[in-house]
């Protein structure tokens, strides 16, 4: 079984994201790392690179953590980054992990802003009108966690292919069975099809 760990960091108005690595457990190199430091390339050297699109952009804040650079930007307004689809990118044992920071933001109540979207819905994730953190695999779930309307949190889904964990800041705050495989292209910032 190939273990993948993917890493985000997340920013900007209402949403936004900083890196995400996929990391080979077997190999321990990357699948893919994109650190969005003002542009979408893939620094793990696997040519997974990503486009933006609509008003998609770059800002300073960045989580004390990560220690300086930039983060990207998005709106929830058509705003997103594109990564085609490549086998490289699929498991259905991976760990997605990201910084998210709402900025004083607030999401339309009965609405929500996707931070990762896969081809067919096979895996999203998201912010939900009230703050909550939620994701799709089949169904929309909530996970009981509420991302502050500012400040930066670490979220990481942990996935062993039969159960789907969210870590909040080291701590787990959700798990559920799940046998999510993600697949297809990659977005950050908006749904797969930008409906």
């Amino acid at each position: 079984m190939t273990h993948r760990t993917h890493r985000i960091a997340v920013s900007s108005l209402s949403v936004g994201l900083v890196l995400l690595a996929l990391t080979p457990a077997a190999s321990a190199s990357l699948a893919g790392y994109w650190p969005f430091d003002g542009d979408a390339l893939d620094a793990s050297g696997t040519g997974n690179n990503g486009t933006l699109h609509g008003d998609a952009g770059f800002s300073a804040t960045v989580p004390a953590a990560i220690g300086g650079g930039m983060s990207l930007a998005v709106d929830g307004d058509g705003d997103y980054v594109n990564i085609p689809a490549d086998a490289s990118l699929n498991s259905n044992v991976f760990t997605l992990a990201y910084w998210a920071n709402q900025n004083g933001a607030t999401q339309m109540t009965g609405s929500f802003e996707r931070l990762t979207s896969r081809g067919g819905d096979t895996f999203e994730t998201a912010v939900s009108g009230d703050g909550s953190v939620i994701r799709y695999d089949g169904a929309w779930v909530n996970t009981g966690y509420d991302l502050p309307g500012s400040g930066w949190a670490h979220l990481a889904w942990v996935s062993d292919g039969s159960n789907l964990s969210l870590y909040v800041d080291g701590a787990l705050a959700h798990s559920t069975a799940s046998s999510v495989s993600p697949s297809g292209l990659l977005r950050f910032g908006a749904r797969h099809n930008n409906i």
